[in-house]
């Protein structure tokens, strides 16, 4: 029995020995793999940068090595970190990280061309529809519209952009391995950044906004038609509150038109349109009827007239600024508003206590609070965007 305690301590001497032999040993062949690495790796920097065949030989001496397990000295542990840093890397791992950055560097050597004929037809189709922008106006935005149409043709394409031409698909944002697809929409990206005018979404005038709601009327072969307009935030809607039919109007909605006119679209039983404009100039609101319901399918000019009151406001000057004023009645007494036209008072709104509106205007306009018939406060407006006025 002693002698086999003997034999198994002296056996696990042994072992340890020759286990920290081995440490040692793996120690040296890390420090001798990861300089012969290294030193083939440093001879890149006397590589010009057109001569592929001694990258492309660098990388060969390099791929001998991607598959030693040996482990990196700590100290150098650090280096192995293209395209990404590698916790416990090997020799294996450094050889990779090297190669990978010799490709990085001499990319033109290790590009795969993807060069076909139909590649390089459908490249030039797109350009070519993309290079009339140069010659299209700046405010030309139907001309602009029909390019991305055309080039929209194109989006859903797979085929590879030809590989001396992908560097141009970035915008607006680069593209690794563009398709035909990815170049139509980088175009019309860059479309619509030259022609933004043509693409902002934009909503009626503050002008629009203030002197277009209202309510209408007009007679037509004894019928009376009684029509409504709402401010809806940046934009209106029109509805009849009293038709001469028994099947109502159905809104379809409105846009803006040359200078301030407005025109709303209706359908009446899904059959015949009916346009009607509104156009407001310093004279005042007027109406017309652009497209009619006749049976005839004439176009019909019917002049309509206010059912309420419309204020008369000035033309908006180009030395004036759209602006908005919120009216904050922080007393406890009705607050009445009037806009002042050259000193004649005009009401625009009764305010209850602790009530606030937000009113549409222009820069230098002059507005009077009264409070139980006495002048509480006279505001002129500034060029600020937003103004708030505090009635106390």
């Amino acid at each position: 029995m002693m002698t086999f305690i003997l034999k198994y301590k002296n056996f696990c001497t042994l072992f340890a020995i020759l286990f920290m032999f081995s440490i040692d040993v793996n120690a040296q062949n890390g420090n001798q793999l990861y300089n012969s690495v290294q030193n083939i790796y440093t001879k890149y920097s006397s590589v010009g940068s057109n001569n592929c065949s001694a990258a492309k030989k660098i990388v060969t001496e390099l791929q001998r090595y991607t598959g030693y397990r040996a482990a990196v000295p700590a100290a150098k542990a650090y280096s192995v970190n293209f395209p990404k840093k590698v916790t416990n890397p090997t020799i294996g791992d450094l050889a990779k990280d090297r190669i990978a950055r010799i490709k990085s560097q001499f990319k033109k050597c290790f590009q795969t061309n993807n060069t076909s004929p139909k590649s390089l037809a459908l490249y030039n189709e797109v350009q070519n529809i993309y290079a009339q922008y140069k010659s299209i106006k700046p405010n030309d935005c139907n001309t602009v519209k029909r390019a991305i149409v055309k080039l929209r043709k194109h989006i859903r394409s797979k085929v590879a952009v030809p590989t001396d031409k992908a560097y141009s698909v970035n915008f607006p944002k680069k593209v690794t391995n563009p398709t035909i697809g990815d170049l139509v929409k980088d175009r019309i990206a860059r479309l619509k950044s030259q022609f933004k005018q043509c693409f902002e979404k934009k909503g009626m005038s503050n002008y629009i906004l203030v002197n277009i709601p209202g309510s209408w009327k007009y007679i037509h072969k004894g019928r009376e038609y009684n029509f409504t307009i709402d401010r809806r935030g940046t934009t209106v809607v029109g509805f009849f509150k009293k038709h001469g039919y028994s099947y109502p109007p159905v809104y379809k909605g409105a846009k803006m038109m040359n200078d301030n006119r407005v025109r709303f679209r209706f359908e009446l039983g899904g059959k015949h349109i009916l346009k009607l404009e509104f156009d407001h100039t310093s004279s005042g609101t007027s109406a017309s009827i652009s497209e009619s319901w006749n049976a005839n399918g004439k176009w019909a000019k019917l002049n309509l007239g206010p059912l309420t009151t419309k204020k008369i406001t000035p033309t908006p000057s180009t030395a004036l600024k759209n602006v908005d004023i919120t009216f904050l009645n922080q007393t406890k007494s009705k607050a009445i508003i009037y806009w002042l036209n050259n000193g004649k008072e005009i009401l625009y709104k009764t305010l209850s206590p602790g009530e606030a509106y937000v009113q549409g205007t222009y820069s230098t306009h002059e507005w009077r609070i009264r409070i139980n018939g006495n002048v509480r406060l006279n505001y002129k407006t500034t060029t600020d965007k937003s103004q708030l006025v505090r009635i106390k």
